[in-house]
């Protein structure tokens, strides 16, 4: 760093901020790899500036996911606003249609939530890169988001 340290707490406050720079570097990797921002092609600014603000919003879910993995991976997918019911409507998709047999249907952790959607994101469960959550998360969003139109509920 180029910041003056004088005090242990400089140190600290250098150290810190060099800790979040993985994350940010995490988050660019995740815009770079799952939306593909350097291939935009927007004629004005504002347009851009709005697809980078959903897909960074995107972006920080898939982030989340990885994070909710790696610390919280056998707590139960609704303590982190995730619906079960959702999950079981995915997960029996997958069951029936593309005869996954490794997907848990009654009450899902948080790893079983990140499997569903890695499996669907790239049909290898054990997947856990940034290309196979992006379109997992969006395929899950699809798959989720159609049986509710098709059953007349609200999602």
């Amino acid at each position: 760093t180029s910041m003056p340290i004088q005090t242990l707490q400089d140190a600290i406050g250098a150290v810190t901020f060099y800790a979040a720079r993985w994350r940010i570097e995490d988050f660019h990797l995740v815009l770079k790899q799952g939306a593909k921002v350097e291939e935009f092609q927007y004629e004005d600014e504002p347009q851009l500036k709005n697809a980078l603000t959903v897909y960074s919003i995107v972006a920080i879910q898939i982030l989340r996911l990885r994070y909710l993995k790696q610390y919280y991976g056998e707590e139960p997918v609704e303590k982190f606003g995730f619906q079960p019911h959702a999950y079981q409507i995915v997960a029996q998709y997958l069951i029936k249609v593309k005869k996954v047999k490794i997907i848990k249907v009654e009450k899902p952790t948080v790893n079983n939530f990140i499997t569903l959607i890695t499996t669907l994101g790239s049909g290898n469960p054990k997947a856990t890169g940034v290309r196979a959550l992006w379109r997992g998360l969006r395929d899950f969003d699809i798959i989720y988001q159609t049986f509710c139109l098709m059953n007349n509920q609200f999602f």
